[in-house]
């Protein structure tokens, strides 16, 4: 083929190409309502909305009723109206910053008998005021009140706090009747949740039921016998109640929601019937007899050269009340083998499963307040990077929160 027809060929397939994109692109073009119609056509159809002119108006008679009509209260909105006042706001202020959730009124006491309260024991969950420096509460009236610990129990979640009148009155809050026969809750009962979504939501109340009863879950590490809801939970509403709709009663703490895309309405609290048993004990010895906690966890860290490095497992974090602290470990010791009482735990060889066993070492082991710990690691002792290996042995010791 001459060079002209090459050139010619191509002209021909390029102009068959604009009308095939022409013909097909008729389906996707979208244009303004005021654009023109072009080419011919046998029968043309035209829509057109005109606006009345300004020298025109619209004159219609609609019977809008603006009649006033006094709202009566069901009974769910007098039962929300009663309890209410019972939950307040915990702002709590850390090392590291600022945290909030809820607390409920559980009572009031008159401490100097002038003839008003002066004082109000409310419970919260521990991990709530778990690292405060200082904790304030904040009623739905907008009143601040000074908090102080009375104690506090990581596990099983409670703590109690007792909070002070300052330049706010006591006035106008309640305090929550619980219920503690929590082997007769029904499941399908309708439910409120009242607490602090989000840190500064105070006084939210969402609705739900009882979805399920002595659901065996494990929050933080931790496995709890729990009510199911599926009332509205967000962050900040831990330690707020959850109660009974027909009867305002308090039947909850509220511990736990479970955050995913993939699931909704799965939310949880502690039931009163464990409540009660944990604040007797928190008021008669500001801590639960015979639990502890070894209040450590952990993380990996690479040692070595790029070519020549191995993993190790790592203290990332202390609880200073925990065992561990009190025993003398440090965060960022390496740790190598944790002996108690006849069971040893080898962490030297590091595999993906470690710090998961170790974590199922520490508390499925079935210990005891005094059984011998011994632990071997090392510690960079003067933060140049050089490791000094070590020993050190102690006893399991008893959990009280505040108390070093």
């Amino acid at each position: 083929m001459s060079k002209f027809g090459k050139v010619f060929v191509c002209f021909i397939m390029a102009f068959a190409m604009i009308l095939i994109q022409a013909s097909c692109s008729g389906g996707f073009f979208v244009h303004d309502s005021s654009s023109a119609s072009t080419g011919n056509s046998e029968t043309t159809s035209e829509s057109t909305v005109q606006n009345p002119s300004n020298e025109s108006t619209i004159k219609a008679d609609f019977n809008i009723d603006y009649s006033e009509v006094e709202l009566e209260k069901s009974e769910s909105a007098k039962v929300v109206e009663k309890i209410r006042p019972s939950v307040i706001e915990v702002h709590c202020v850390t090392k590291t910053g600022t945290s909030s959730g809820s607390g409920v009124i559980l009572g009031f006491d008159d401490t100097d008998d002038d003839g008003e309260n002066d004082v109000a024991l409310v419970v919260t969950c521990h991990h709530v005021i778990e690292g405060a420096t200082s904790m304030t509460a904040k009623s739905i009236f907008g009143d601040k009140f000074a908090l102080t610990v009375v104690g506090s129990d990581p596990v099983s979640d409670i703590g109690i706090l007792q909070m002070q009148k300052g330049d706010g009155d006591f006035s106008d809050l309640t305090y929550a009747t619980m219920y503690t026969a929590s082997d007769k809750l029904i499941v399908g009962s309708d439910v409120f949740a009242i607490g602090n979504p989000l840190g500064y939501l105070g006084g939210t109340v969402t609705k739900g039921v009882i979805s399920a009863l002595n659901r065996d879950v494990t929050v933080e590490d931790k496995k709890m016998t729990l009510i199911q809801t599926d009332a509205a939970i967000n962050g900040g509403n831990s330690g707020g109640g959850l109660f009974d709709a027909a009867t305002g009663a308090l039947i909850g703490i509220v511990n736990a929601g479970y955050a995913s895309s993939a699931a909704q309405g799965l939310s949880f609290a502690i039931p009163c019937g464990t409540v009660k048993d944990i604040i007797d004990q928190l008021q008669d010895h500001g801590y639960i007899e015979g639990n502890y906690e070894f209040g450590a966890t952990f993380t990996t860290q690479l040692f070595g050269s790029m070519f020549n490095s191995e993993t190790y497992v790592v203290i990332e974090e202390l609880d200073i009340y925990g065992t561990f602290s009190k025993g003398g470990l440090k965060e960022g010791d390496v740790i190598f083998k944790i002996t108690i009482g006849d069971k040893l735990f080898d962490a030297s060889n590091y595999d993906r499963d470690t710090l998961t066993n170790l974590t199922n070492f520490l508390e499925n082991g079935n210990y005891s307040i005094g059984d011998t710990v011994t632990v071997s690691y090392a510690r960079d002792v003067s933060n140049t990077g050089k490791y000094e290996k070590g020993s050190v042995t102690f006893k399991i010791a008893q959990y009280r929160y505040g108390v070093i």
